[in-house]
């Protein structure tokens, strides 16, 4: 299945299978919160990081409630420093200034909902 996501998650596809398949991953999340802990789920979130952080706002918001959910923001950093621990040197440093500019200072999940 992860091979499919990831392909649908190229940046060519259209912003409605963006915004498809992060409703699917929050889910996903909600459903089995540690889906994607560990090393299993680092392509994914790579490419999560890469989508949220793309040109189109509404992918951008969708992601973030992903990321959002998936590093258990509202708990504190231990799903960020999880991540960061297994991550590249560049989508550490992108994951942190998502982090600390977007992500913590969202209170809830925005967008998804509104699906």
């Amino acid at each position: 299945v992860e091979p499919i996501v990831l392909k649908g998650m190229d940046l060519q596809q259209p912003m409605e299978v963006h915004q498809a398949l992060a409703a699917g991953l929050c889910t996903a999340v909600r459903l089995k919160p540690d889906v994607l802990a560990g090393k299993e789920g680092l392509p994914l979130m790579d490419a999560s990081l890469k989508l949220a952080m793309s040109g189109v706002q509404r992918v951008q918001w969708s992601f973030n409630d992903f990321l959002w959910l998936v590093l258990k923001v509202e708990a504190g950093e231990e799903g960020l420093e999880a991540y960061l621990s297994i991550a590249n040197f560049d989508n550490s440093k992108a994951m942190k200034t998502l982090y600390s500019k977007v992500l913590s200072r969202q209170k809830e999940m925005t967008t998804v909902l509104d699906f």
